[in-house]
C-alpha cells in the first residue's frame, strides 16, 4: 500500500518502472517532480519519495506558441514516460525529452535530448518496442482513428 500524497496533491499521469523503483512525474508543476515508490510490496503505508525537481526542463519556446496560440501552455506537460536500459523517455503534448539512465537512476543534470513528432492531437502514452518506441494519441474527435506512431531509436 502507498501513499497517494506526493509532497501534496499532484496530478500526475507519466510513470515507469527503472530498477526496483516505480517511478512517477509531476503534470501541472512548472518544473515537473519526480518521485518514486520501491516495488516490493509493502506492510505499511508509505509515501512517495521526492527524487528531483526537473531543472532542467525544456520551457515552452516561440514555436509552441506560433503553431498552436491557444493551448501552447499546456505542449510541454508530461502525460506519459517509459524507460529503456539508458533512457528515460517522456512524452508530452508537443515533444518527447529524453534523459540518461545511469545505475538505474534518471540523470537531469543537462537539457534532455528533443525528439519532435509530428503535431497531432494530445500524446497519451509511450511504451517501448523491440524497434524502439510507440507512441498513441487520443482522438482529435469522436469519429477520427487515434494516431499510433513507431520510433526507432538507434
Amino acid at each position: 500500500m502507498c501513499s497517494s500524497d506526493l509532497d501534496g496533491a499532484r496530478d500526475s499521469e507519466a510513470v515507469t518502472v527503472i530498477g526496483d523503483f516505480f517511478w512517477i512525474l509531476s503534470k501541472r508543476d512548472e518544473k515537473p517532480r519526480m518521485y518514486r515508490l520501491p516495488l516490493a510490496p509493502a506492510e505499511e503505508t508509505i509515501t512517495a519519495e521526492f527524487v528531483a525537481e526537473i531543472g532542467t526542463w525544456p520551457y515552452l519556446s516561440e514555436r509552441d506558441v506560433y503553431q498552436d496560440p491557444l493551448w501552447a501552455g499546456g505542449r510541454r506537460m508530461p502525460t506519459a514516460m517509459t524507460a529503456t536500459e539508458e533512457l528515460l523517455v517522456i512524452a508530452t503534448y508537443g515533444p518527447m525529452f529524453l534523459y540518461p539512465i545511469v545505475e538505474h537512476q534518471p540523470v537531469f543534470d543537462a537539457l534532455p535530448a528533443v525528439l519532435n513528432l509530428p503535431r497531432t492531437s494530445g500524446r497519451e502514452a509511450v511504451t517501448r518496442a523491440a524497434r524502439g518506441l510507440i507512441t498513441v494519441n487520443e482522438r482529435e474527435d469522436q469519429h477520427d482513428a487515434a494516431d499510433i506512431f513507431l520510433i526507432t531509436l538507434e
